[in-house]
């Protein structure tokens, strides 16, 4: 006579680490089973055997790998699933640069060197997980940026950014006399000795430059990336020019009564 024992079942525990606490995931068995727990282990009975087991979250996580192969050989069993949190790229994409530069981006608490080569500059890339994060470029000398700051937002994707450079643009030249006053749109400009020279971006600018007995100097601008423009600031006397223009009108009427004196001695001579 023929008897059979019944196969006997073995206790198998998945182990789930890296999810907040009370974070719902679900486990897949290649036999078919399933579940889904929002506690930290779950506990399946299985016989001997070889399995497949998968699992996952819709919180922005995945379990590394992402699949599990484990063997029953009549021992209860551990299996640790470890779930990563989703991370994307964010790149930012400088250009306008030539080679041979350097600069610095900052995105978050991390900071990248950027170094340009061959008439371009590398990308700086970062791994972001879902969230929003300040950024900052720095480090720059002969260029700048509009984008300097910013935030950036990560959310299910990955993200470029592109960071246009230009050339600054440059007002200099020299101030007489030396402690008289400038200004370039209304800001008042550090002078050595009169001598000035001050980077700005591309864009319309006012200068004035004066000193109490002076006239004031006026002068408009336009300039373009890289374009310098070279002062020298003479300022004036107040009056001058008119002391000059009297000087010239009293001389005028000195010949002209000369002039007339010597017509009368000579009518009179000739009487």
């Amino acid at each position: 006579m023929l008897s059979y024992l019944p196969q006997r079942t073995y206790n198998v525990t998945v182990n789930e680490s890296g999810l907040p606490t009370g974070t719902e995931w679900n486990i897949h068995l290649g036999n078919g089973q399933s579940a889904s727990t929002t506690e930290s282990n779950y506990s399946f009975q299985l016989f001997n055997g070889t399995y497949t087991l998968q699992a996952s979250t819709g919180a922005g996580y995945y379990s590394s790998p992402s699949v599990h192969t484990f063997t029953v050989d009549g021992n209860n069993t551990t299996v640790v699933v470890t779930f990563l949190k989703y991370s994307y790229n964010v790149t930012f994409i400088p250009a306008g640069l030539p080679a041979g530069l350097h600069f610095v981006v900052t995105f978050g608490n991390r900071t990248e060197n950027i170094s340009t080569s061959g008439g371009s500059a590398t990308n700086a890339v970062f791994k972001a997980y879902n969230g929003t994060y300040g950024f900052s470029v720095s480090n720059l000398t002969s260029y700048y940026t509009e984008e300097y700051s910013g935030t950036v937002h990560v959310n299910g994707h990955s993200t470029n950014i592109s960071i246009s450079f230009e050339h600054y643009a440059y007002i200099s030249g020299a101030l007489l006399p030396g402690n008289a006053s400038l200004y370039i749109n209304g800001k008042k400009i550090s002078t050595n000795s009169g001598d000035f020279n001050v980077s700005v971006t591309a864009g319309n600018y006012t200068v004035i430059a004066k000193e109490n007995g002076y006239d004031t100097y006026y002068n408009n601008l336009s300039l373009n990336p890289g374009q310098s423009a070279n002062l020298q600031i003479n300022l004036n006397p107040i009056g001058q020019k008119e002391n000059r223009t009297e000087l010239i009108e009293f001389s005028g009427f000195l010949s002209a009564l000369v002039i007339v004196s010597g017509a009368i001695l000579y009518i009179r001579r000739s009487r």
